[in-house]
């Protein structure tokens, strides 16, 4: 929260507090109530300069660099998909063409307005509707639809998913992963490829065991989906393979791995398998994979279905950051596989039984 906001929203809780409007006045110049009151009655005869400067907009330039860092389109090419192709909106899309380019900006133009007084608070409401162009009118009635659907999305990630869990994949968010996977030389890819290499034995029928693992990543995805680029959820992939023999894996993966037949983009160390007893546990609260790394020492670990994405990806991505300390926080720990192997013995299912599962559950703790 800005710290002037904070400092209004401290001072209105005191007996007797005077409001916004009379400890901060903020009076509309005559050219500014002008500008206004011609919006209202003629917004054609509106400049794009003087259309943005009602809105808030920022100027072209910087509004595209920033909509195409987030998802790889100019605000005029979003603005012509929500027209023809709104079903297709992804939630940064939505979200971008609703006008809300800066997290700031709602928090800002409240308190712009609790300063007015009441007639130049209706004249700049009534300005704000009056300036979008009609093609924006029509973006943004179809984005606030989709935008309606993808709170459904958080709402039932939110409901399928523990305050434990939920804590867990938040904190997951504070990790630079999702930079460190875009990186810096194409800032603006549409699909950045990032996941893991999955091995499934031949009893397994891997279309439904996927089906329930894309479940629950997008859970995962949806419940931060303001912090999830388009570009990593468009990417995140998990590569199907077919083994027989398990006690191989590690020598198939490093194999694979080392003539550059792992699918770019993937981690190339560490990998995921599914066997009988991974099938099984679909069955159960806590359905899990296997996590292993080529030729590592530690036994393979059980890692929650749940927490593949985000989770997982960010903390295995963490490896790769520069610093310790950006390798722990704000875990606290270096995602090594015999730490994690560590915090899955104190796991137990509903039954208080050990089940040793990566990350463990609340009661673990």
């Amino acid at each position: 929260m800005d710290l002037d906001l904070l400092k209004d929203f401290i001072a209105s809780l005191q007996p007797d507090a005077p409001p916004l409007r009379v400890r901060d006045p903020l009076d509309l110049d005559d050219a500014t109530r002008e500008l206004y009151r011609r919006a209202i009655a003629d917004p054609s005869s509106l400049s794009e300069e003087e259309r943005r400067k009602i809105l808030r907009r920022p100027p072209p330039e910087e509004e595209d660099a920033r909509s195409r860092e987030l998802c790889g389109s100019t605000m005029s090419e979003l603005i012509t998909k929500a027209i023809q192709n709104h079903e297709s909106l992804t939630y940064q899309e939505s979200t971008l063409v609703m006008a809300r380019p800066k997290e700031s900006y709602p928090g800002e133009l409240l308190r712009e307005k609790c300063r007015m007084s009441e007639n130049d608070r209706d004249l700049l409401h009534k300005a704000m509707e009056a300036a979008p162009t009609a093609d924006e009118v029509a973006a943004q009635k179809n984005a606030m639809g989709i935008q309606n659907l993808w709170r459904e999305h958080n709402n039932a990630a939110y409901d399928a998913l523990s305050a434990f869990d939920r804590a867990l994949i938040k904190r997951a968010g504070h990790i630079p992963w999702q930079d460190h996977i875009i990186g810096p030389e194409d800032p603006f890819r549409k699909i950045a490829t990032c996941g893991f290499v999955v091995f499934y034995s031949d009893a397994v029928n891997w279309p439904s065991f996927n089906e329930r693992m894309q479940a629950a990543t997008k859970y995962g995805f949806d419940l931060c989906m303001s912090r999830i680029r388009d570009s990593i959820r468009e990417g995140f992939t998990l590569h199907g393979v077919q083994y027989d023999d398990a006690e191989s894996l590690q020598s198939r993966f490093a194999a694979v791995r080392d003539v550059d037949e792992i699918p770019k983009g993937l981690r190339q160390d560490a990998f995921l398998y599914v066997d009988d007893e991974a099938t099984q546990s679909l069955e159960s609260s806590r359905p899990f994979v296997w996590l292993w790394e080529p030729q590592e020492t530690a036994k393979p670990l059980k890692v929650n279905a749940q927490h593949i994405a985000p989770l997982l990806i960010a903390r295995l991505t963490q490896r790769d950051l520069s610093t310790e300390k950006d390798q722990k926080w704000p875990f606290r720990s270096t995602p090594d596989l015999e730490q994690m192997h560590k915090m899955a013995r104190r796991s137990t299912n509903g039954a208080g039984e050990r089940d040793g599962i990566w990350p463990p559950n609340a009661t673990s703790m």
